[in-house]
């Protein structure tokens, strides 16, 4: 499976998305240029697949209420326009594939992905 329909299996599936990420013309540069990126799509689309399987009402979800069942209880010391605001299912380097099957490209931070 291509990289693109990996990604589009992911965004057609379930609510809306809030993050749209990088365009489809630009993952696919990228792609050529880094293979990190083709690697984090492949692991987020398996990861998804999987939970397709065991979390399939959290997938059909959109991405607002993702994020909202999924941070439920937890203590966040970030003021809310801080907190990112998608779920991150995969990570390479810098690339950030979300569980809604955008492309995030993310340089700063702490340096803790994939």
């Amino acid at each position: 499976m291509q990289i693109i329909e990996q990604l589009s299996a992911m965004r057609s599936h379930g609510g809306a998305a809030l993050t749209t990420g990088l365009s489809d013309e630009h993952i696919r540069r990228f792609a050529e240029l880094d293979p990190r990126l083709v690697q984090a799509v492949s692991e987020a689309h398996e990861a998804w697949q999987g939970l397709l399987q065991s979390e399939a009402e959290l997938l059909a979800l959109d991405e607002v209420e993702q994020l909202r069942q999924i941070q439920a209880g937890y203590v966040n010391f970030y003021a809310d326009d801080a907190v990112n605001p998608y779920v991150a299912l995969a990570a390479r380097g810098p690339w950030i594939i979300t569980l809604k099957g955008a492309v995030v490209h993310d340089n700063g931070g702490y340096g803790m992905l994939g």
